[in-house]
């Protein structure tokens, strides 16, 4: 199963690799997170029924509509991605061509494809470096928050081939795919094993990671093997009720006799990372920690307690005292004993019981300024030669 996955994701590539007529290849964008569609057991299956009018393109779930302020937040935070800013105001057949090719192209590569009108564009004081022509269509892919590329669609028409291998001489795949819940306990009620990241978009330690040790490991060359997953937790921390409102945990107004709406919301997210097994007592921190990553041997009943997690580690939530000394974490000598540490314990690493250990100077007083970077720079020595060790034993081939 697993060496079909990999022939699947990197298939159309190399069908159309030998079709590139550049003498000099080109600097290409490592895409970090990839999307899923449907039943992840079918994820390899298209669907036939995407390719239509605009309105029906725009639902296509690999497309994401941004606003002015969107984008810009992309661009702030230097991430790699690829844009449509969309010019047309009708149905012509060539932009409905060039649609189609984007379409085909983000589904059957299981990429996202950020997608912007050029009215709304406008309306801001920078175009990121787009052209924003009324009536054209600009496809632009950005590195650390650049244009790297980019390309107007009046040239490609319904040439898909051409469009693809535009792209596949600009890109490099993601390795790693973003899941919805449903999606995820499709995966815990399979029978391949996976390897889940559960984030939060919001979370400091998260995005500490992303931008450091993880980018740099699935950017690498490294050659990937394994069903690689993420699932973004944001959206378990609020719940919408019958009426459309949205209530979050800080919300007091009342849900019934005995609780506030945030309360209920509060319990509700306790049993979502109770039920996916990040609040377990030998896999899990606590009542559930972020960023958690781990390696899932399913056994197709859809159990996600510990019974079923094969490896496992929870990064970055360590807490230091005054004289710069780990007093609280996820690797402990206790910890250790764990069946789902084993692949640490097997390793070579230095340091593999954190207790106790000395951070960098500056780590603490970092902490107390809101220096974010500084303060895990300081963690960063122990975390990611254990990180790297999980991901190794995982996903690497």
């Amino acid at each position: 199963m697993k060496k079909n996955l990999l022939l699947f994701l990197t298939l159309p590539t190399l069908l159309l690799s030998g079709c590139n007529k550049e003498e000099t290849p080109l600097e290409k964008v490592s895409l970090l997170y990839g999307k899923m569609h449907g039943e992840v057991a079918r994820w390899n299956t298209l669907a036939s029924d995407i390719y239509g009018e605009d309105e029906s393109w725009y639902n296509l779930s690999y497309l994401t509509k941004l606003n002015y302020a969107e984008l810009s937040g992309l661009v702030n935070k230097k991430e790699n991605f690829v844009l449509v800013a969309k010019g047309n105001e009708g149905s012509c057949g060539c932009w409905q061509g060039f649609h189609r090719a984007v379409g085909i192209y983000a589904v059957s590569h299981h990429i996202k494809v950020y997608v912007i009108e050029v009215s709304d564009l406008v309306k801001g004081s920078d175009y990121f470096g787009l052209k924003c022509a009324t009536g054209i269509d600009e496809i632009a892919i950005y590195k650390d928050g650049k244009i790297l590329h980019n390309h107007d669609d009046n040239e490609w028409g319904n040439n898909y081939l051409e469009f693809a291998e535009w792209m596949n001489q600009r890109i490099n795949l993601p390795k790693m795919f973003e899941v919805e819940e449903d999606q995820l306990e499709d995966l815990y009620h399979g029978n391949d094993p996976f390897f889940i990241y559960y984030r939060r978009g919001n979370c400091g330690d998260c995005q500490y990671i992303e931008e450091t040790s993880l980018k740099d490991y699935l950017f690498s060359d490294r050659r990937i093997e394994s069903y690689t997953f993420c699932v973004d937790c944001d959206p378990w921390r609020s719940i919408i009720d019958e009426q459309g409102v949205k209530h979050e945990m800080d919300d007091n107004t009342q849900y019934d006799e005995e609780r506030t709406w945030g309360e209920y919301v509060a319990q509700e997210y306790a049993k979502k990372k109770a039920h996916f097994g990040m609040a377990d007592e030998e896999a899990g921190l606590s009542s559930g920690s972020f960023p958690t990553f781990y390696h899932v041997l399913p056994d197709g009943e859809g159990t996600t307690s510990n019974e079923v997690i094969d490896m496992a580690g929870v990064f970055y939530n360590d807490r230091i005292d005054e004289n710069e000394t780990i007093i609280d974490t996820y690797f402990t000598e206790a910890r250790l004993d764990y069946a789902c540490l084993d692949y640490l314990k097997s390793s070579n690493i230095e340091h593999k019981v954190l207790l106790n250990q000395k951070v960098k100077e500056g780590t603490y007083q970092a902490r107390i300024n809101r220096d974010s970077k500084t303060y895990h720079d300081g963690y960063r020595p122990y975390h990611e030669p254990i990180f790297y060790a999980l991901l190794d034993a995982s996903i690497l081939l």
